[in-house]
């Protein structure tokens, strides 16, 4: 039996196909994208309006400075869906927190890389943390719970490799599931899936599914049923989505930090912008 989400995929597949969906409704994986020549289509004189017109704001753009060294903390945070991810976008950008689209269980590449930014922020004393938001279901909360032994398992080769993070401390990053949990799905009214059926197909609400009787699976469906809600789902309601994902970031952030980080990037644009000229000048 298919999955409700990939048959509403399959939908949207189908009416992107008959036109009844524009053809680019649904972006594409980063991973089947061309790399192809990049040409400049301006003519030269609009070309030569961009490069001055850029200049002229080249001051605007120099961020030279990170805001966690104005910060007590230092802040990732990881997510199951590529919606998601495009959901938090901009409120992770405004604090300046690292987005990765964890696909499930992420990738060894993508924790190692993850790891030397904690050790690295570690090293200077910070705070660091980890928030996760991923489906509600028996596969999203195992994620959760799996997140730490997940990166744990990689910090001895990691100590290896990279000398300089041999005094990193795993146990010391806060490793936090802020979402989706059954409370926040109540309170929004987001949709429950009436399966339990994962990403092979199967249902683990099916007694003959051969994960069926273990404990987190009986655990999840003797509290919640065989429903569950997929993270996606937050799409639908994405002032209520921003909202969870900032409040969870502001756990860690001090806003006092912010202000002082906002009057440094300022000095520093400054003198930017004097440099500018003066070699403008010259």
């Amino acid at each position: 039996m298919l999955a409700d989400f990939e048959y509403v995929t399959g939908l949207l597949g189908d009416c992107r196909k008959a036109g009844w969906l524009p053809l680019d409704f649904i972006g594409e994986e980063v991973g089947r994208e061309f790399i192809i020549e990049k040409l400049d289509e301006a003519d030269p004189e609009s070309q030569a309006q961009r490069v001055v017109d850029y200049v002229a704001a080249a001051d605007k753009r120099y961020d030279p400075l990170s805001l966690w060294n104005f910060q007590d903390s230092y802040v990732e945070m990881l997510v199951e869906k590529i919606g998601l991810r495009n959901l938090f976008a901009p409120v992770c950008e405004q604090y300046h927190v690292a987005l990765g689209n964890a696909r499930g269980f992420s990738s060894i590449n993508m924790r190692v890389e993850l790891l030397l930014r904690l050790a690295r922020w570690q090293a200077e004393g910070k705070r660091c943390a980890v928030l996760y938001c991923g489906d509600h279901d028996v596969a999203g909360r195992r994620i959760s719970t799996s997140l730490r032994s997940n990166r744990d398992a990689l910090v001895y080769a990691l100590k290896l490799n990279y000398p300089d993070t041999r005094n990193f401390d795993l146990d010391d990053v806060d490793i936090v599931r802020f979402g989706l949990n059954a409370d926040f799905i109540r309170k929004h009214g987001l949709l429950w899936t009436d399966n339990l059926v994962t990403g092979s197909g199967k249902d683990l609400g099916d007694p003959e599914h051969r994960s069926h009787w273990d404990h987190d699976v009986q655990a999840y469906i003797k509290e919640f049923g065989r429903k569950k809600v997929e993270g996606d789902a937050l799409v639908t309601r994405p002032q209520a989505g921003r909202a969870l994902c900032e409040a969870a970031i502001l756990r860690y952030v001090d806003p006092n930090g912010i202000v002082k980080f906002e009057r440094a990037v300022r000095r520093e644009r400054k003198q930017m912008r004097a440099a500018l000229d003066r070699l403008l000048g010259r």
